[in-house]
């Protein structure tokens, strides 16, 4: 088996047993819809997705290398959220405010998760937490938030950039739970 199907078999069975309640979407300007790109499940796969992962991509954007990831997840009924680590511009421009890359893409996750909890169709549901390269960091360092990691049911690193990412982050002392 591949290590991408064993990925998203490791986030579907943390999550196939969460139900989650149908209603109205947070849609909106500062919305879930409206923080990445949300891909949904197909009616038929799962009429209300059974919990959602976040797929968090590398400070250089959302590139393709998730969209394989994305499809196997949502065809298992859930849905993906594919997220920039850092808040940019619709060109790809990263705001010169954003000093402290780290603490903004902590914030920005923390942030999301927070959109999560206000949407009904995400709110009772644990998240995956899927995370690239670079955005490695940023995952582990969530596990050390007590409220955003209490929503985190599964967490998976990949590509470089993840080896030693436990290491780093502990000697940040930023203590990560296992999820």
């Amino acid at each position: 088996m591949s290590a991408r199907s064993c990925a998203g078999l490791l986030l579907c069975a943390a999550l196939a047993a969460t139900t989650v309640a149908p209603g109205p979407s947070a849609a909106g300007p500062g919305g879930v819809d409206a923080a990445g790109l949300l891909v949904l499940p197909e009616e038929q796969v799962a009429p209300v997705p059974a919990g959602l992962v976040i797929v968090l991509h590398e400070p250089t954007g959302i590139d393709p290398r998730g969209w394989g990831y994305a499809d196997q997840i949502a065809a298992a009924g859930l849905a993906v959220l594919h997220l920039d680590v850092l808040e940019m511009s619709a060109d790809g421009f990263v705001p010169p405010d954003a000093a402290d890359e780290d603490a903004s893409a902590l914030a920005r996750l923390v942030a999301v998760i927070g959109l999560l909890d206000a949407d009904p169709r995400f709110a009772p549901a644990p998240l995956g937490v899927l995370a690239f390269g670079g955005a490695a960091q940023t995952a582990a360092r969530i596990t050390a938030d007590p409220a955003a990691s209490a929503r985190i049911g599964a967490l998976a690193l990949l590509y470089p950039g993840c080896d030693g990412v436990a290491d780093r982050v502990v000697a940040d002392d930023a203590r990560p739970r296992a999820p």
